[in-house]
């Protein structure tokens, strides 16, 4: 939304351009470091500065959502690719090396650390801070404290999923630095456990700083209207910094990515424990659940993105042009792999509502503008989904189906399948290779355009392709490990 539109550019942090029209800013604006520390407004912008990086399309608003990290979990078919796109390459070869390949690796690596160098500037700097520089005194200092230490841990993370092996496999060795001081050019390169290790202490004092704003006074922020598009619920806050939270590490998001983390290093009471603390965070004030899977109802009226149910999201107000040449104008085309067989049931809005012909093939929709009605998608089009409700259900589901609880684990499944408009009940589950097989394709159903399926497949050490290489699961470091 317009969550970021009051960010400034800083030549000393941030410093890459800006691809969408309010990111456009005249040289007067630019100021230096010291500058822009020196109020509580410039903390304000140096955050928003870190989300504005995030959303560009060598990170988040592309290549980590619709675009490489997609293509890499097979979420495309080859059909509607060149041989010589780097995408085509990747979903065919996975080349990582490949010359047209490697600058996309090397943006994600370089924009990443860029991206927490600044967050550590954040972190470093406002600790010393005095409360009163800060138009929302302590509260705001905590939160901006809080946000930016689960950004530095979100980007460390993912980071890990890419270019280190999964913990199922039992790694040794160390893979990626984890950078917490500014300035730094070195830091030595960790295990995974240590990674997942300092993400988890990261994040666990982020929502200790968060909390008090998320989870009490600001508690009615987070209804899904007012999170996502500042609408219809009390108009007490009026300061922009605290509205629009679901654009904002916000304490749930933080919750929620704690939950994922757990996860994947195979954690998964803890997981649970956090997923439900997502499930159940209610408005009691408003007798509303804070993320309500969406109604069916809701997606066939183009409520594509399914925005009520999306607990953290970045935005960027290129999203339709950035994705137009692989839909309309461009030779290579996203065309959906395993369309119509990973759908099980005729009924799901997802199949039917997520999805739309291209000629013989089909493609996703969520970043295409609707030929009828565009209304309420209109209004979520600069919205790139990070993470969602129904990834907590899968969560727990997995949880229970590793205690034993396979039936409860089946409810938790459904729970999302009918709220798709499957029918109940039509899930059985037989064995653990059967409940990945369901779990893979709900994350396929589910995630389409949103650069989570590779990682299930990771996680679960299951390949997305036969034919893939045992050491494609990891990206190649850079050849120089550029850190701008």
């Amino acid at each position: 939304m317009k969550i970021y539109n009051w960010i400034i550019t800083v030549v000393l942090l941030l410093s890459v351009c800006g691809c969408n029209d309010w990111l456009d800013v005249s040289p007067e604006d630019t100021v230096d470091e010291k500058e822009l520390f020196a109020t509580g407004e410039g903390y304000r912008n140096a955050l928003n500065g870190v989300y504005r990086q995030m959303s560009l399309p060598s990170l988040y608003g592309q290549e980590m959502s619709w675009g490489l990290v997609d293509v890499m979990g097979q979420v495309y078919s080859a059909t509607g690719l060149t041989v010589y796109n780097p995408y085509g390459i990747v979903v065919r070869e996975y080349d990582y090396d490949n010359s047209v390949v490697e600058p996309l690796i090397q943006a994600i690596w370089s924009d990443s650390y860029n991206a927490i160098a600044n967050c550590n500037n954040i972190v470093g700097r406002i600790t010393g801070e005095v409360p009163s520089k800060f138009r929302g005194g302590e509260e705001e200092q905590n939160m901006i404290h809080g946000e930016a230490l689960a950004l530095r841990a979100l980007l460390h993370f993912d980071l890990l999923r890419l270019f280190a092996p999964a913990p199922v496999t039992n790694p040794a060795g160390n893979y990626i630095p984890y950078f917490e001081n500014y300035p730094s050019i070195y830091e030595p390169d960790k295990s995974v456990t240590e990674i997942l290790s300092l993400v988890e202490r990261d994040l666990l004092r982020a929502k200790e700083l968060i909390a008090p704003f998320d989870t009490l006074s600001g508690k009615p922020m987070l209804h899904p209207e007012k999170r996502i598009k500042n609408e219809y619920i009390s108009n007490s806050v009026t300061d922009l910094f605290f509205l629009y939270r679901g654009f904002r590490m916000n304490y749930y998001a933080v919750t929620a990515l704690l939950a994922r983390v757990y996860n994947y290093a195979g954690k998964h009471e803890k997981a649970a424990c956090c997923a439900r603390e997502v499930i159940d965070a209610r408005i009691e004030e408003y007798l509303a659940d804070c993320f309500p899977l969406t109604d069916a109802g809701k997606v066939k009226g183009n409520d594509r993105k399914r925005y009520g149910e999306v607990i953290f999201a970045l935005s960027n107000t290129q999203n339709v042009d950035n994705y137009q040449p692989y839909y309309t104008t461009g030779n290579d085309k996203l065309f959906l792999a395993d369309y119509p067989g990973c759908f099980d049931d005729n009924s799901d809005v997802r199949k039917t509502h997520l999805t739309e012909p291209l000629g013989a093939e089909r493609v996703c929709n969520k970043y295409i503008l609707p030929a009828n009605d565009a209304s309420v998608y209109m209004s979520t089009e600069d919205l790139i989904p990070m993470i969602r409700v129904s990834e907590m259900y899968y969560i727990c589901a997995e949880y229970l189906y590793r205690n034993g609880e396979t039936q409860e684990a089946i409810e938790k499944l459904d729970a999302v399948r009918v709220a798709r408009d499957c029918t109940k009940g039509r899930l059985t589950i037989s064995g653990s290779d059967e409940f990945k097989e369901e779990l893979l394709k709900e994350a396929r159903r589910e995630f389409m355009q949103e650069g989570q399926l590779y990682f299930y497949f990771k996680r679960l050490n299951q390949k997305p392709l036969v034919s893939m290489p045992d050491e494609a699961f990891v990206f190649p470091l850079p050849d120089n490990e550029l850190i701008n």
